[in-house]
């Protein structure tokens, strides 16, 4: 089965206009820390690290903008690479990336609303933001805005990795945010090489605690004409001398539905109702 893309762009335009305009009134005299300076060094520990690939496709996208979607994220990741996070800061994407723009670099990949494709100009970043948020997960750093969209894009390769896609933004009122509430200095180490993005997240000490995501009860369900992806996706906090869990915090209640075709969904995988 496959899905057409019958969203409006210019309702989308329209919309995103009104949500910008009201995100600007909301930060206007905010007293938030953002955290904004950087290091030409590296912090010595590495906390969390991921590897993604640049060249997996989106649907419904001509393969032509794959590589757009690669420029698009390096153009951020210049931005965000060796960005230090002092305790009581908040990072935001949209404040340290800013407005994408074609006079920046920038140029037209994939955008997914309400779970539907389109081309836009700075597309492809949500890829790059879903990195940024399991680094962030993997440490004691605290989620403050997070926003999410379908995670069954694409079939999964291999094995099941929960958190891996799914993250949303939306310049600029859907950000992503954190905030350091600890005594330690970390740092965002954010690069592509060779089609690959490749994220770490640095402090300047090692840490307690372990984190861990965790997904429970992942299976897909048919409602209606469409079938869904449902789980649910948890952050375990644990003792690294004992694997003591200390605490579980849900993370998302997922129901994503599924954008590709539905007869390669595993057949062992599906629920009834």
């Amino acid at each position: 089965m496959s899905h057409k893309n019958d969203h409006n762009p210019m309702s989308y335009r329209v919309s995103a206009k009104m949500e910008t305009a009201m995100r600007h009134i909301q930060e206007f005299g905010s007293n938030t820390l953002y955290a904004e300076r950087r290091s030409r060094t590296l912090l010595s520990e590495v906390i969390s690290q991921t590897i993604s690939d640049l060249t997996v496709p989106c649907p419904g996208i001509d393969q032509k903008y794959w590589s757009n979607k690669a420029n698009n994220i390096n153009i951020a990741a210049n931005k965000i690479d060796m960005l230090l996070i002092h305790p009581g800061e908040t990072f935001s994407f949209w404040h340290t990336v800013g407005k994408t723009t074609k006079r920046k670099g920038y140029l037209e990949s994939s955008i997914i609303s309400d779970n539907h494709v389109m081309l836009g100009v700075g597309g492809g970043l949500c890829m790059f933001v879903n990195a940024i948020n399991r680094l962030v997960r993997l440490s004691p750093l605290e989620v403050t805005e997070a926003h999410f969209q379908s995670d069954a894009l694409v079939p999964d390769q291999g094995e099941r990795v929960p958190l891996m896609t799914g993250t949303m933004i939306n310049y600029n009122f859907r950000d992503f945010r954190f905030t350091n509430p600890t005594h330690q200095v970390y740092q965002l180490h954010v690069y592509c090489l060779n089609d690959m993005l490749y994220c770490e997240l640095r402090c300047e000490d090692s840490i307690k605690n372990g984190y861990r995501i965790v997904e429970k009860d992942h299976h897909f369900r048919k409602e209606g004409d469409s079938y869904f992806r449902v789980s649910k996706i948890y952050r375990e906090t644990f003792d690294k001398e004992t694997d003591e869990v200390l605490q579980s915090e849900l993370i998302l209640d997922n129901h994503s539905r599924v954008m590709y075709d539905y007869d390669l969904i595993p057949k062992d995988q599906i629920k009834d109702n």
